[in-house]
C-alpha cells in the first residue's frame, strides 16, 4: 500500500483536529488565570515545529492511518516517518514547517526541505505547512504556496480551525493546516 490523496486527508484533518483541541486547551487555561499577566490566545504565539510535532505524532497514534508513525529519533530524520510493520519498510516521510510570516518569507525553507528531505525514492514525501491568517486571507494564501512550491491542487489537502486574533491582528483568523504529497513532483520558484 503507498500514501495516497485519502490518506493525505486523514493525515491533514487528524493534525488539524489536534491542534485545535490544543488551541483551545491552552486558551482556556489563560483565560482562567485572569492574574497572568502576559496573556496568549491559544497556540498560535508558538513557532517551534518540535512542539507542533509532538501533539501530531500524538494524534497520528489515534488514526486510521495503517502505518506505525514516529518522530524524529533513533535512525529517523525526518519530523515524522510512517512505516509498514508488516513488510517492513517505510511508507511515508513528513517534514513540518511553519509558514508564520505575512511577507511569505519561509517558503525558501519549505522548499529546500522539499528537495532535500523529501525527494527519496523508496518512499513518499509529505509537507505539512502550518500557518495562521486572517480568514479573508486563507484561501489565497493556502493557494499562493502551493503556487509557488510547483504543487497541483490534487496534491494538497488543507484543514483548519478559527481561531482569535493573535497580537496586532483583528478581525477573524484561521490556523491551517496544509499538506502536500510531493513525491518526485517537486518543483521550486526561484
Amino acid at each position: 500500500m503507498t500514501f495516497e490523496r485519502e490518506h493525505l486527508k486523514e493525515l491533514v484533518e487528524c493534525s488539524a483536529a489536534a491542534l485545535k483541541v490544543e488551541d483551545d486547551y491552552i486558551e482556556e487555561r489563560y483565560q482562567n488565570r485572569p492574574k497572568w499577566r502576559h496573556k496568549r490566545n491559544g497556540l498560535r504565539e508558538w513557532t517551534d515545529e518540535r512542539y507542533y510535532q509532538s501533539v501530531i505524532w500524538r494524534a497520528l497514534l489515534g488514526s486510521k492511518l495503517p502505518w506505525r508513525p514516529e518522530t524524529e529519533s533513533g535512525g529517523n530524520r525526518h519530523d515524522i516517518a510512517f512505516y509498514d510493520d508488516e513488510r517492513g519498510c517505510l511508507v511515508a516521510v513528513v517534514e513540518i514547517k511553519g509558514y508564520w510570516s505575512p511577507a511569505g518569507t519561509e517558503t525558501f525553507k519549505i522548499a529546500n526541505d522539499i528537495r532535500e528531505k523529501l525527494s527519496r525514492p523508496d518512499c513518499a514525501g509529505i509537507m505539512l505547512v502550518l500557518t495562521q491568517h486572517p480568514v479573508n486571507e486563507a484561501e489565497g494564501n493556502c493557494d499562493r504556496l502551493a503556487g509557488e512550491l510547483g504543487i497541483a491542487d490534487d496534491k494538497k489537502h488543507i484543514s483548519g480551525f478559527q481561531t482569535k486574533p493573535w497580537a496586532g491582528q483583528r478581525g477573524e483568523c484561521r490556523f491551517d493546516v496544509i499538506g502536500f504529497i510531493v513525491h518526485e513532483q517537486v518543483t521550486t520558484s526561484a
